[in-house]
């Protein structure tokens, strides 16, 4: 995974909707976007663009079924970056 991905992920993580987005997912697993929305008594414009950022740096995957696509944490991405941001830790206390 490229640093820029890593720094795009923990942005999206910074943020308290991008946060909230994430929880909601890790607990519950699949769920829509108005599922999203009713969950966390949002915006439905800004669940989406949300969802779209946090899909696009690999947060989040998606997939379809039916008329629905379902979102849901993409965990080798969450891997990858607890993966990275230990290593970090671990060489800075190694100097």
């Amino acid at each position: 995974m490229k640093v820029d991905q890593i720094n795009a992920c923990i942005k999206q993580l910074g943020s308290s909707t991008g946060f909230q987005i994430f929880l909601c997912l890790a607990r519950t697993g699949k769920m829509t976007v108005s599922l999203i929305t009713e969950y966390l008594n949002q915006p439905q414009p800004l669940i989406s663009y949300y969802l779209l950022r946090m899909k696009s740096c690999g947060l989040l995957s998606s997939e379809s079924e039916g008329v629905y696509k379902l979102y849901f944490v993409n965990k080798e991405t969450v891997r990858e970056v607890i993966a990275f941001l230990s290593n970090v830790i671990d060489k800075k206390a190694d100097n």
